[in-house]
């Protein structure tokens, strides 16, 4: 391992899991990371990435957007 790595604490496999994870963040398929990565399969890539803060954070607001506009596209076509 690099010097400059060793002082930061930071492996090439950390950093491999973190670009994984930022990469999913930034809402590129999932296909996309995995082919980057080389693994056999999108499962394999997602059991491996972390959860970054935020992406649980911005989960319930995006499903609850989607649930109104699905609601008020319904009112509409019923009104």
């Amino acid at each position: 391992m690099s010097d400059f790595l060793r002082g930061w604490d930071v492996t090439l496999h950390s950093l491999r899991h973190r670009h994984a994870s930022h990469m999913l963040a930034s809402n590129i398929h999932p296909k996309v990371v995995q082919k980057r990565l080389g693994h056999s399969s999108v499962a394999i890539t997602m059991d491996l990435s972390h959860l970054m803060p935020n992406m649980q954070d911005e989960a319930a607001p995006a499903v609850d957007g989607v649930l109104r506009a699905a609601i008020n596209k319904r009112a509409d076509d019923v009104g």
